[in-house]
């Protein structure tokens, strides 16, 4: 996979490598003089140079201009070092891997540690797949159309098991996990989109499952019971669903942290003066250009000796995701937030099932989260030593 990620990032926190002379007797003096060789030659890291999603890290900088969040980063740190992991506060072996949870290593274990947190941006802006995308649209409009406002409804295949065609329908609102859709009604006509290749199902890790159900693609007693007719009996279509943990521990400072004072967390409405931070964005610099992650620490709980936790801080009120929780996060300024992720889990139970044959409706999904599940107590342990 390293491959594939060397493809597609454009990192923009390290220098290129350099190309070594055309001279061999000069590359051969660089080999030899190995901390030059590994500065400015060699990319032992192996970060990508010429891909699409541009990478970066937030300046470090924004920390210091807020005494309060500096203490508190710098003692969870200290730490987090010392105390958990069982080392002093010091860079990794490697210079070239200093803080960066991306670098290449040979042994998973040696991401143990304190990290600074990647970031997905391109001068301080969000990038991914969508711009990759309606790039691709503008620079090849003859080999690439994109449709929105469309639903796909199943998968047509000739015979049981070739795909040669996608059917959907067209209209805004008509997925009911939409908070705008109307709920009711007819279909709209179905239109087809003819494969000359090949179909590509990407809908996600609830949708395609329920897309190959709707197609007659999927355990066989299952789409019987919602009139669907069997193509391909595939009982494991739908199962297996997994899922990693994450819990927020909240607390409240004694005072607002200065860094965020003034920040209103939204573009400016029509006729509005923006506030300092947006006009600070705007130029790529400021609180607004990072995800807000403040530090990292990656380590085992015990129960695996590879990395199965990441725990990061948040100079913000974040406690889980539901409605408008994005103004739960931006309307205090005295909360800060030890996000805990668990990686690796071992709970393999959850499903994902029909509600019904109408391809608007929401699928049945179950986690079957901790004991509900088959992984046994190791993901509830894990999490909570994560929290302590």
């Amino acid at each position: 996979m390293r491959h594939f990620f060397q493809r597609l990032e454009h990192c923009d926190h390290r220098h290129r490598p350099r190309a070594y002379p055309r001279s061999r007797l000069l590359t051969a003096i660089i080999h030899r003089l190995g901390f030059i060789d590994s500065l400015f030659f060699r990319n032992g890291a192996r970060h990508g140079f010429d891909g699409w999603l541009h990478t970066d890290f937030p300046s470090p900088a924004l920390a210091f201009k807020d005494e309060e969040l500096l203490a508190t980063v710098a003692g969870a740190a200290k730490r987090a070092l010392e105390a958990d992991l069982g080392r002093a506060l010091e860079p990794d072996e490697e210079l070239s891997h200093l803080f960066d949870p991306n670098a290449w290593r040979k042994d998973d274990r040696k991401l143990l540690g304190l990290w600074r947190a990647p970031l997905a941006t391109n001068l301080g802006r969000r990038n991914g797949t969508r711009e990759l995308i309606l790039d691709t649209v503008r620079e090849h409009p003859d080999r690439l159309v994109v449709r929105t406002g469309a639903l796909a409804t199943r998968v047509v295949l000739n015979g049981e098991r070739r795909a040669v065609a996608v059917e959907y329908v067209e209209g805004r609102h008509l997925y009911r996990a939409d908070p705008s859709a109307d709920g009711g009604g007819q279909l709209p006509p179905a239109r087809r989109a003819a494969a000359s290749a090949e179909v590509i199902v990407s809908a996600g890790a609830f949708n395609t499952p329920q897309l190959l159900k709707l197609s007659g693609i999927g355990p066989a007693d299952e789409l019987a019971q919602h009139g669907i007719e069997v193509k391909l009996d595939l009982p494991g279509v739908g199962e297996n669903l997994q899922d990693r943990y994450e819990v927020g521990v909240v607390s409240r400072m004694t005072q607002d942290f200065t860094l965020l004072r003034g920040a209103s967390w939204r573009a400016p409405a029509e006729g509005e003066k923006p506030d300092n931070f947006y006009s600070e964005w705007l130029g790529g610099e400021g609180p607004y250009t990072t995800n807000g992650v403040a530090l990292a620490v990656i380590r085992n709980s015990g129960e695996t000796e590879l990395p199965d936790v990441f725990v990061f801080a948040l100079p913000s009120y974040f406690k889980g995701y539901f409605p408008h929780y994005s103004s739960a996060i931006t309307d205090q300024h005295d909360k800060f937030t030890w996000a805990v992720l668990k990686a690796h889990t071992d709970n393999r139970a959850g499903s994902v099932r029909l509600r019904s044959a109408d391809p608007r409706d929401t699928p049945l999904v179950d986690f079957r989260y901790f004991d509900e599940g088959d992984g046994g107590p190791g993901d509830l342990d894990a999490v909570v030593d994560g929290v302590k």
